[in-house]
This record gives structure tokens, C-alpha cells and sequence, in this order.
């Protein structure tokens, strides 16, 4: 954003965690002590208010081009539903895919009930103070938290006084407008913001409506800061299916269509701290939070001549079904969450320390309800409905966590400091309601899951050298099936995709992950600083989808594996010029043996089709080796500043296939150029233009193996294919 002026009189009354600039790392997702980010033992990443380039439209897409070891899979083939990769572990809108990362939004975990996705439409850009990506199994940020955790803090009125008005447009129709307001008095404060976008988007289904509203309201005195924010979201997000290979020529029609989503987003988010002494606090905050969505989903699963008179019947003669279908899902999901927490900032044994023991508790409801429709596939690859829509699942899912945790980071001197920390977990997951299976049979969909854990962790810095410091951290953390996952995880009953129908199913294990990261950091002089990092991550219980038949599937265990890399990165100002480099290396891979079913895949050896066996040291697919990025910019005046950046990805295996037979190929590595500029053209105004893929590379994010049924029936490999070639332009204003 523009630098507010006015704001720094005024920082002394923002909390640190609504700052702009200042670096702490939060102990908790309550924010903690907040240690200074030298005494962390991990590679803590940063990303401020100031860095967020007003052409990125969501926080998945800041955080892919500010932050090192982070990639985006467009999987939905919209820019609001990317995969979010980092360090080899995903935080998806898409349910049924393993989260591995737990989000958190000033204290409240935003990882939904049902599927533990993250829904990236749903936090409000234009209100982000600052992002801070967590590294590792650190156990106090609680569940999912198996790769990494991502802090999100909001704005406020003390920290972001002033108005500021920003309009863009771009390539594809591409509309926007932001707005925030924030002002206070001497201890009240206020903060308005809202975000209205539009785009058709670059191909011809997948068009993007996003409405965000975010409030907040707070007094602070000199002992107590409290704040009462309110998000406010209703989005509608058009997907571009995968696209077959044979067909990568006419991308933009995508594979079928339509795939909407449609969702609404109320939160409510009390928070506090309290000083009760010089060194000893408490915080905390309550939270409330619904979500409703509808998905509309288009399937083709048998063969078809697309715009067929005779496709209905030859359906029904050749497979005894409809070839194509839709699938309407209806979702409520509620969540109610708490945090309390006590701090202390004393000294313990003659030392200073950074103390926090708190207590998490969090409940949620969700039910879905989800219909099914016969359909046709017409000349252009629109599934269209034949019947009436009928009922498939009706489901409910309670899920209750509880957690007490504690972290102490320790000073033992000038040059080192130790850091303890711990989790104990419960948590329940309970089912109920009905379904329908493959044969048309109703069934009782009924279970109770319960799961807890104890996961430490311990770490510590030593300052090599002034300008050097070394850290290393060992840590456990676990995740529990999500509620998807154990309604559709039997062999014998598997689910017509996911998720379309559900039974009574087996116990799943919980996932637990032992990770160790060391590595350092430092500076080359006042205006350059570097970091080198290396991580080895094993998780047992992993959970993968099996995908039995062309439309169906379950989940399983399927033992151990594991994600071993390094990441580094440069930054830094030299005269004119500013730059940051980051590359990142990753091996991920299965550690044992198993069988898992995808008769897309050629590689059959095991009993019945489509089995597919899968050896250690086989690469786990969708995560690419290498991820590279390089951001050059260059200060022309004091007025105009242009940039170049350079990011890069290797190949990555498609998933499907997990034993690396790769006879339809690899995804190709790519690399794409953006371009930017950056003019004040008056007081208080700013100019931006840019040209993303400005080279208008053909590319992917992702891929996976499956059938083409609108031309054949053949297996091959469908790509997840990147935005072509766009402009973009924008003006903002500051008002004081």
C-alpha cells in the first residue's frame, strides 16, 4: 500500500501484530510474547502491507511471488482457488486434498471444519498488515500444522490512519476497487476496508466475482487493547477444468463446463490483551464464524460424442447410465473457536525469556446436502441436465478440539537462545446422516472419531559471528482425518468421486509428522541480508486418495513419507537498485510400499485393474524439485520505480502417477516474466501498470492422469494450464 503518512506519531498505540514494519514472530496464534524474529529457530518469512503489489489478487498469490519455497497449482483454473505449496505441503480450497498447512487469520484458524480447506477468496487483501509464514512442524499453532503455519494480522486504526481509493483494470475484463479508512482518537479506534472485483477471466468459463467487507473497531488504554472486527464476503468463482493434452490448442474452452462456486463468508472476531504487570499478560480472542457455498460441479464419466443426438441412448446400451452428470453440493459450516492465553516476558533462572501458556478450543458443524443430475455433453462441452436433480448425500459433521500448550524461548547470553515448546490435542470428529451407493442402495452414514497426541518440540540460535546466526529446531505435530476423508475412506464402498456419496466407514489414522530444520541467517552490510535453510520431514499414517475407477474413490493410509530440501535466499539495496533471490529445493517421496488404484494409469501389476504398485523413493506427484524466483528493481527518480520478476519451477510428476512411470510425460518446468512500474503522479496519487507471462509462455501448475471421455475415452495427461500473457493498470489516492 502507499505509505500512510501520519501513521508513524501513532505506532506506539498499534499492537505489534497490527504493525507495518515492525518483526516479531508470534509464539502462538494468539500472538503470544512475539519474539524478536533473530531468537526463532527457523527460516521465518515476512511479507508487509508495503509489499503487496496491487495486481496480485489474493494473499495465495502475494504470498507465491514475495515468499521463498511457496508455489500456486491452479487446479480449479481460478486465480481465487490455487493450491498453496510450500515445503512440499498444501493448503487447498479443494476438499479431499491433504492440508498440511494451518492458516490463521489475528488469531483465528481459518481452516474450515468439514475438510480442513482454505478458502483464499475469503480473507480480505486490502486488510492485511502483514503475513508471517511459520516453517516447520511447529506444534503450538495446533492441527494441520505438519509443514508450516501462515499468521495472518489485519489493520488497524491507529496503525493505518488515513483514506486511500484504488481503481484497476486489466487483460480478460479484469475490474477492481479498494477502499480503506482508518482513524482514531486517543483511545478508539476504527478501520473500514472493502474490495469489489470482476473478471471474465482468460478462458471462457471462468469468470471471477469477489465482494469482501472487513470492519474493526477497538480502545486501548494503557494496560488493555481490545478489538472487535467483522468480515463480510460474497464471492462467485467460475473454474476451468484440467485440459487434456491432445487439446492444450484450445485451452481457454477448457474440458466441460460449468464448475461454479458460490460462497458467503460472516465473522465475528473479539480480541484482548491485558497488562497485568510489566512482564506478565493475558490475550485472547472468541470467534464466530459461517460459511455457506454451493458448488456446482460437471462430470463426464464414459466415453461420449459431444453434441450427439444419440448420445442419451447409446449411453444407457453401452454403460447402463448417463455418461455425464452434475453434482450440486450444498454446504453450512459453523465455527466457534476460543483462545486464552497468559504470558511473561520476566526472566527465569537470571534470564530473560519470552513465556506463553494458553488453552485452544474450537467446535464446528457442517452439513451438506447434494444432488445429483443425468446430463448430456453438447458440441461445446457444456454438460446439460436431462432430468430432474435428485438427492445423493445428506450429511452432518460435529468436529471438537481441545488444546493446552506452552512455549518458552529462552536467553542464554548474547549470542544464544533455547526455545521448549509442547501441545497436548483431542480431538473428535462425529458423522451422521444418509447417502446413496453405486448401485442406488441407501445407506446410514454413522461414526464417532476420536484422536489425541502429545507433540513437542526444541530448538535454539547461537550467534556465530556478529552479523551470523545458526539455528536449529526439532519438532512433532500431527493432523486427524478430516470429516471427508473418514466418510469416504472403504475399499468396499468407494465414493463416486469427491465427495458424491458416503458410508459408514473405517477408522483412519491420525497423520503425525517429526520434522528437524537447521540452517542460518545474517547480513553482508546494512542493506543486504541472506538466509540458508535445510529441512527433513517424515510423516506416518500419511493419507492418500485412491482412485478406484473413473469416478470413484477412497481414502487410505499408506504408511510413510517424507519431504527432504534446502531453501536460501538474497535480499538487499544497492544505490538505485533493490533485489531478492530465493531458490528452494525439495525431494518428496513415498517411504513405503503400498498399493494404490488409478485405471488411468498404465502401470498395472497388482491384483485387479488399475493397480498401481508404489516403491520407496518414488516421487509423491504435484510437488515440483526446484522453485526459483528473482524480483530486480531499479528506482529511475524518486517518483518511478520499475521492476523485473523472474520465477521458475521444475518438472513435477502428474497426480495418478505415483510409481513415476510417466509414459504420458512429466509436467514441464516453466518459468514466466512480470514487469512493473510503479509513478506518483501527484501528491498522494500512485500509478501502477505491469504485464504478466509477459513472454505469453504456454505452461502448468499441475497435472494429473485421467480419461479423456469427450474424444475417445484414452488415458492421458491433463494439464492445470497458466494465465496467458495480461496488463494491468491501477491508480491509487491517499486522502489524510
Amino acid at each position: 500500500m502507499l505509505a500512510l503518512k501520519g501513521a508513524d506519531a501513532q505506532q506506539q498505540k498499534a499492537s505489534p501484530l497490527e504493525q507495518p514494519e515492525i518483526v516479531v514472530v508470534g509464539t502462538s496464534p494468539a500472538g503470544g510474547t512475539g519474539i524478536p524474529a533473530g531468537l526463532y529457530p527457523g527460516n521465518v518469512q515476512a511479507i508487509y502491507a508495503r509489499d503487496i503489489v496491487p495486481d496480485a489478487a489474493n494473499i495465495s498469490e502475494i504470498l507465491q511471488r514475495a515468499s521463498g519455497s511457496v508455489s500456486i497449482s491452479n487446479t480449479q483454473g481460478n486465480p481465487f482457488q490455487a493450491d498453496l505449496n510450500y515445503r512440499g505441503y498444501t493448503a487447498s480450497p479443494v476438499l479431499g486434498t491433504p492440508q498440511g498447512l494451518s492458516v490463521y487469520v489475528d488469531g483465528m484458524r481459518v481452516n474450515e471444519p468439514f475438510g480442513d480447506v482454505v478458502s483464499w477468496d475469503l480473507i480480505p487483501r486490502i486488510a492485511i498488515a502483514n503475513v508471517t509464514i511459520v516453517p516447520g512442524t511447529n506444534p503450538v499453532y495446533g492441527l494441520n500444522t505438519l509443514g508450516g503455519a501462515i499468521s495472518v494480522n489485519t489493520k488497524s486504526g491507529f496503525a493505518f490512519p488515513g483514506a486511500t481509493i484504488g481503481l484497476g483494470a486489466g487483460s480478460f475484463g479484469r475490474k477492481s476497487l479498494d477502499a480503506q479508512y482508518g482513524g482514531h482518537g486517543e483511545n478508539t479506534d476504527y478501520y473500514l476496508a472493502a474490495s469489489l472485483y470482476d473478471e471474465s477471466g482468460w478462458a471462457l468459463f471462468n469468470p471471477s466475482r469477489v465482494r469482501q467487507f472487513f470492519g474493526k473497531t477497538g480502545f486501548q488504554d494503557r494496560d488493555t487493547d481490545i478489538d472487535l472486527s467483522v468480515q463480510y464476503a460474497d464471492n462467485s468463482l467460475g473454474g476451468n477444468q484440467l485440459v487434456p493434452q491432445s487439446m492444450l490448442a484450445t485451452a481457454a474452452q477448457g474440458y466441460t463446463h460449468p464448475d461454479v462456486t458460490t460462497t458467503q463468508n460472516f465473522v465475528l472476531n473479539l480480541s484482548g490483551v491485558r497488562d497485568l504487570s510489566e512482564t506478565d499478560g493475558v490475550e485472547g480472542n472468541v470467534y464466530y464464524r459461517r460459511i455457506s457455498r454451493d458448488i456446482l460441479n460437471s462430470n463426464v464419466n464414459d466415453p461420449v460424442v459431444p453434441g450427439s443426438s444419440a448420445q442419451a441412448a447409446n449411453c444407457m446400451v453401452l454403460y447402463g447410465e448417463a455418461c455425464a452428470q452434475n453434482i450440486l453440493n450444498h454446504e453450512i459450516q459453523n465455527a466457534y473457536g476460543l483462545n486464552l492465553q497468559y504470558t511473561n516476558q520476566g526472566r527465569f533462572l537470571g534470564r530473560r525469556q519470552y513465556f506463553s501458556a494458553g488453552v485452544n478450543v474450537e467446535s464446528g458443524t457442517a452439513t451438506l446436502s447434494q444432488l445429483t443430475q443425468d446430463a448430456v455433453v453438447d458440441a461445446s462441452r457444456a454438460v446439460l441436465g436431462v432430468a430432474p436433480f435428485s438427492p445423493r448425500s445428506a450429511v452432518d459433521s460435529r468436529t471438537r478440539r481441545y488444546a493446552v500448550y506452552a512455549t518458552d524461548t529462552l536467553s542464554l547470553g548474547e549470542r544464544s537462545s533455547l526455545t521448549l515448546s509442547g501441545r497436548f490435542d483431542r480431538a473428535s470428529v462425529g458423522l451422521s446422516g444418509t447417502s446413496v451407493d453405486q448401485a442406488g442402495n441407501p445407506v446410514n452414514l454413522e461414526g464417532d472419531h476420536s484422536y489425541w497426541r502429545f507433540d513437542p518440540a526444541l530448538g535454539g540460535t547461537y550467534g556465530l559471528f556478529r552479523s551470523t546466526t545458526l539455528f536449529a529446531n526439532y519438532a512433532e505435530g500431527f493432523r486427524t482425518p478430516s470429516a471427508i476423508e473418514l466418510a469416504c475412506a472403504d475399499a468396499a464402498h468407494p465414493c463416486a468421486g469427491v465427495p458424491n456419496a458416503f458410508s459408514a466407514d473405517p477408522e483412519l489414522k491420525a497423520v503425525v509428522a517429526r520434522s528437524l530444520e537447521v540452517g542460518a541467517r545474517g547480513k553482508l552490510g546494512p542493506d543486504a541480508a541472506w538466509r540458508v535453510a535445510v529441512f527433513h520431514s517424515t510423516l506416518y499414517d500419511d493419507i492418500l486418495f485412491n482412485q478406484s475407477t473413473v469416478s470413484t474413490g477412497y481414502f487410505s493410509n499408506v504408511g510413510k513419507t517424507r519431504r527432504v530440501g534446502i531453501e536460501s535466499s538474497l535480499s538487499g539495496k544497492q544505490s538505485r537498485w533493490d533485489y531478492a533471490l530465493s531458490a528452494s529445493w525439495i525431494r518428496a517421496t513415498y517411504q513405503t510400499p503400498f498399493e494404490v488404484a488409478d485405471p488411468a494409469n498404465p502401470g498395472s501389476a497388482c491384483p485387479g485393474p488399475g493397480c498401481i504398485p508404489v516403491q520407496p523413493g518414488d516421487r509423491i506427484p504435484g510437488i515440483p524439485a526446484a522453485v526459483g524466483k528473482l524480483l530486480l528493481g531499479y528506482r529511475v527518480s524518486p517518483q518511478t520505480r520499475v521492476e523485473v520478476q523472474v520465477q521458475a519451477q521444475r518438472a513435477q510428476y502428474a497426480r495418478g502417477d505415483e510409481n513415476n512411470l510417466t509414459v504420458y510425460g512429466m509436467i514441464p518446468g516453466y518459468s514466466t516474466v512480470r514487469l512493473g512500474l510503479t509513478r506518483q503522479v501527484g501528491k498522494g496519487v500512485e500509478l501502477h501498470a505491469g504485464v504478466t507471462n509477459l513472454f505469453d509462455r504456454r505452461f502448468a501448475t499441475f497435472g494429473a492422469l485421467a480419461r479423456n471421455n469427450v474424444a475417445g475415452g484414452d488415458a492421458e495427461n491433463f494439464w492445470a494450464v497458466g494465465q496467458p500473457r495480461a496488463w494491468f493498470l491501477g491508480l491509487r489516492a491517499l486522502f489524510e
